[in-house]
């Protein structure tokens, strides 16, 4: 497994604990993790995110729309959209937007 490989695995990992609502404990316990490696990739995750964040912010323009029944939102980032429903998947989201930002 690639160094990126295994960063998104426990980066993905990190989202799903955060999604549980359990404790670290707790998580790590149900899912058979040692919570020390676990804690681990959470400092190390949350230390290569603020790093990669930095300080670029991006303009979002909101334009007035009619109803939306579906409650789907549409996400414009340069050349791409994504349409996304009400229980689209966070940490999916997130893997869709890095491969974006080496591509827009």
């Amino acid at each position: 497994m690639s160094r990126k490989d295994n960063e998104a695995k426990w980066f993905n990992l990190i989202n799903e604990w955060k999604d549980s609502d359990l404790s670290v404990a707790a998580w790590c316990t149900q899912n058979k993790i040692n919570p020390n490696t676990f804690k681990y990739w959470i400092d190390k995750t949350k230390t290569t995110n603020e790093a990669s964040l930095g300080t670029d912010w991006v303009a979002v323009k909101v334009e007035a729309t009619s109803t939306n029944p579906s409650g789907t939102i549409t996400l414009k980032i340069g050349c791409l959209s994504i349409e996304l429903a009400p229980d689209f998947d966070k940490a999916f989201l997130i893997d869709i937007l890095k491969v974006a930002k080496e591509i827009c």
